[in-house]
């Protein structure tokens, strides 16, 4: 993901990013102060550049909601999962689990109760370290057994 052999390709995608973001920028820009002028509009008018802020707020807030679902390092990418785990992110420095109940809504018994479909998990760093150690003794087994050479 990120690292000396992944440079050309972040930085290629960056320039790619930059370059729509510019393009495509302008034109709304542009197209927002057209709308406003050809509907009686001035230049001057603060509404036209408000409007323009807010969309580009908007996007900028939606870019930095998407930051943090990215996962860094590699204990975050590598973090083992539960079978029920829909997903999972870290939160303030702690792992934060989405996790599925059930998959398919439980039939109807005639009684109105509600019933949990997900559930929300926050590991504490003990919790953490512990999955973390398993999953790395995990690991070592499974190259331990793809280097041995089989006896058939």
């Amino acid at each position: 993901m990120f690292g000396i052999n992944n440079t050309s390709s972040c930085h290629g995608i960056l320039l790619t990013a930059w370059s729509i973001a510019s393009v495509t920028g302008g034109l709304i820009f542009t197209g927002v102060l057209n709308h406003f002028l050809s509907h009686g509009g001035h230049a001057w008018e603060p509404r036209i550049y408000i409007a323009n802020f807010m969309w580009m707020l908007a996007v900028t807030v939606t870019g930095f909601v998407c930051c943090l679902f990215v996962r860094a390092s590699i204990r975050d990418r590598m973090f083992p999962a539960l079978p029920n785990q829909i997903m999972h992110l870290r939160i303030f420095g702690r792992v934060f689990r989405v996790l599925c109940l059930r998959h398919s809504p439980p039939p109807f018994d005639g009684r109105k109760k509600r019933r949990k479909f997900m559930e929300f998990e926050y590991l504490t760093r003990a919790q953490e370290q512990t999955a973390w150690e398993e999953y790395l003794a995990l690991r070592a087994v499974q190259q331990r057994l793809l280097k041995e050479p089989n006896d058939c």
